[in-house]
């Protein structure tokens, strides 16, 4: 539970920092408003319920033992050599040709995991209620 709220300690800072910086003096000063209650509360209620289910989320969709199957071994260098960027990875333009084995950019996980966080942050009660209908509606 500690290692969770630490995971979201770095995003809850950046954006409440943000939130309470004065741009006109300069300074930063902390005030209350609904937005810091909201931050605060998504941060110590929400964040720690859904940040596990979304890493749950995220790896199932990942078909980690599926192979690509190509028909032409050189498949990769020929579209090189033609100009293309992206092979067909299955990752609709987020991995390179090289990544196309199925081993991830250490640099990319950590800015999906940011993106994630950040979100979770911001939106976590506004995600826990989409949830949560989603529930009543299968009921």
């Amino acid at each position: 539970m500690i290692k969770t709220f630490l995971k979201g300690l770095f995003p809850f800072a950046f954006i409440f920092f943000i939130n309470n910086l004065n741009t006109q003096t300069g300074a930063w000063t902390l005030e209350f408003s609904w937005w810091n209650l909201w931050l605060v509360v998504s941060y110590l209620v929400f964040f720690p319920l859904l940040y596990g289910q979304s890493w749950q989320h995220v790896d199932r969709s990942v078909d980690k033992g599926k192979q690509i199957s190509r028909s032409r071994p050189n498949a990769e260098q020929e579209s090189l050599r033609l100009g293309s960027n992206y092979g067909n990875t299955g990752h609709f333009g987020f991995a390179r040709i090289g990544d196309a084995d199925g081993k991830e950019n250490a640099v990319k996980r950590w800015g999906i995991n940011l993106v994630i966080r950040l979100f979770l942050v911001l939106a976590g009660p506004l995600v826990w209620g989409y949830l949560w209908l989603k529930q009543q509606r299968k009921k």
